[in-house]
């Protein structure tokens, strides 16, 4: 049995079952297990937002070697522990500046340092690809103290089916692991199924929603306001100047987002199809695909837009869509900035599969559309670690980038569909992560085999196949 730190696996969105079966099994011993409804030992919510800091004794310091090493994810931290605050569907909540971010950085790492040392944690297992500051602290030390770390994903459009890895270097090169579930001999890639598993991308919630759900609040709040400057001797003053703040905080908010729609609606236009492109299809910041962890440098994805500009010839357009989902989060003025100084560069917005369909190749981070790309003929070129990364048909892009060889690359169907099936043995039956809230959809729709008590013991199986095992 191993003494494990165990984050995630609630009941909203996951399965803790399979966290109880391993320890059943003698697989795991839970030392901490941060998830909801008190099923666990930490408060999720409370171990994000740095208040277990708070209830926890701090036994033992984070020696200075180790700290030294760990300081150079700070960056990393910084970006990732923004999304603990933004939201592209609400108002955010008021945050301070860097210094913040250092004691937040500080308290992350002396609080699981502690902990580790206290409960002698031999594994760490994540429900998902680290993507938060709290979980990329527990990433980090995990990785520099040698402690073992095992990894789930959901694998997208292959709903029913979950990648298991050890580290971020093993994110797209799963041939080492163990043969975790059987695939139809006459397996074999169908366009349509996967077009239509695209759910999350219906019911768009964008930058013109969110100017009006902050349109509403500022009615609201302008009211409240008012209403207490009125009767300020029946109100306190601290109570004035929280809803004065809370006023300034959505007046800011609303002004930054209307920045965005003016910047977007004066630069995108519609594609010109008879010039040759590159087509790129923008993440929606900030999420997995673009964290440090999977994009390194390229979490700055313009840097990887102006790199690619300089490495294809002049009279190559490159035809970028914002995500529709993206509001102002990530998107300032100096981003729009920089993509006006780029020559044969454009803002466009048409159909994705029409802008596939129409270009020399795809490039992304590590996105689906670079999926859908190879599964519609078309090559890739990747920035950041992707499940597809070794499939026919893509390139990482490094200084011997080589247009004329991305370009004249032809992907053939039938070793696509054998790799893809020797892939998807690698993977687990059963999925880890659904919205169980989401009332537009039920998991059947995505995963029509789904049977929850399956599931659970597909993946605990799964587990016990990695768990312990060497790379």
């Amino acid at each position: 049995m191993l003494n494990s730190f165990i984050i995630g696996f609630s009941e909203e969105c996951s399965f803790p079952e399979i966290i109880e079966k391993l320890e059943k099994d003698y697989v795991i011993k839970v030392c901490e297990w941060v998830v909801t409804k008190n099923r666990g030992t930490i408060d999720l919510m409370d171990f994000y937002h740095g208040k277990e800091f708070l209830k926890k004794e701090i036994k033992h310091r984070v020696p200075k070697k180790l700290y030294s090493d760990l300081y150079k994810y700070f960056f990393e931290f910084c970006y990732v522990n923004s999304r603990t605050f933004l939201s592209h569907k609400f108002n955010n909540r008021l945050r301070g500046n860097i210094h913040e971010d250092v004691h937040e950085f500080n308290k992350f790492l002396y609080l699981i340092y502690s902990i580790f040392i206290e409960k002698r944690i031999e594994l760490v297992l994540f429900q998902e690809i680290p993507h938060d500051g709290a979980e990329i602290i527990l990433y980090r030390i995990a990785k520099a103290m040698n402690i073992e770390t095992v990894i789930l994903a959901n694998l997208p459009h292959f709903w029913g089916r979950t990648m298991i890895f050890k580290d971020e270097q093993d994110y797209g090169n799963f041939h080492n692991n163990p043969k975790l579930s059987d695939v139809e001999k006459k397996f074999e890639l169908d366009l349509k199924d996967f077009k239509d598993g695209i759910f999350y991308m219906k019911n768009i919630f964008g930058y013109q929603q969110k100017l009006l759900h902050l349109n509403e609040m500022l009615k609201k709040i302008r009211i409240r306001y008012t209403i207490k400057l009125f009767f300020r001797f029946l109100t306190s003053k601290s109570s004035l100047n929280k809803t004065q703040l809370k006023l300034t905080n959505i007046l800011q908010q609303y002004y930054h987002c209307l920045e965005y729609k003016n910047n977007i609606e004066s630069m995108v236009s519609k594609p010109d199809y008879s010039k040759r492109y590159i087509y790129f299809a923008l993440h929606l910041d900030p999420e997995i695909p673009t964290m440090p962890i999977l994009a390194n440098e390229y979490t700055d994805q313009l840097l990887a837009i102006e790199e690619l500009r300089q490495k294809i010839p002049q009279n190559i357009m490159i035809y970028v869509k914002e995500n529709p989902k993206q509001t102002d989060i990530f998107r300032p003025q100096s981003f729009f900035d920089r993509i006006k100084k780029l020559e044969n560069v454009k803002l466009v917005n048409d159909n994705t599969y029409k802008l596939i369909d129409g270009s020399c190749f795809v490039a992304t981070i590590s996105g689906t559309v670079g999926w859908e790309a190879i599964i519609s003929g078309k090559n890739v070129v990747l920035f950041g670690k992707s499940w597809y990364q070794n499939f026919s048909g893509a390139f990482l892009f490094n200084k011997n980038f080589n247009f004329d060889e991305v370009l004249n690359y032809k992907i053939d169907k039938k070793t696509l569909n054998s790799s893809l099936k020797k892939f998807l043995e690698k993977t687990s039956r059963g999925m880890i992560y659904f919205d169980f809230s989401n009332k537009a959809i039920k998991i059947t729709d995505i995963y029509p085999e789904y049977n929850r008590s399956k599931n659970i013991e597909y993946l605990a199986n799964s587990l016990k196949k990695i768990i312990g095992t060497q790379k």
